[in-house]
């Protein structure tokens, strides 16, 4: 192997290497991004201002992308606890309807999906008394 091909060979490996260095910038720059944003948010909250400076448009420039991201981040978290909300919701009222069961089908629910055949009587009410009879 000649000086020429080893030369070569050293620039291929670069190129590789730092095409896939490059690969991975996206990445860490959508990383980096987060972590400001998050940031942003724990320290200011969702309130925070945009603010711009003529002396020092980089900066501005850069704190607008991130007042843009804690916006973004403020609408995504409404939008989870709505859903979450809605869940608690729903859950409640599949525990209600469960509780309005005859004891005979919540006895057949408990056997069959927890299986608590053997686990005794019916739970109560805290008011001490046994769950309605459901008329359907």
């Amino acid at each position: 192997m000649s000086a020429g091909e080893a030369h070569e060979d050293m620039v291929t490996y670069l190129s590789v290497l730092l095409c896939r260095l490059l690969a991975w910038l996206p990445l860490a720059a959508g990383a980096l991004y987060a972590r400001m944003v998050i940031k942003m948010y724990r320290t200011d909250g969702p309130r925070c201002r945009p603010g711009f400076r003529l002396r020092d448009p980089a900066r501005s420039a850069q704190h607008l992308a991130v007042w843009l991201g804690v916006k973004a981040l403020e609408g995504l978290l409404g939008i989870a606890r709505a859903l979450l909300s809605m869940v608690v919701e729903a859950s409640a009222e599949v525990g209600e309807w469960l509780m309005r069961r005859s004891p005979a089908m919540l006895e057949d629910i408990r056997s069959r999906f927890l299986g608590w055949k053997a686990l005794g009587p019916m739970p109560t009410l805290p008011s001490g008394r046994a769950p309605a009879e459901h008329k359907s």
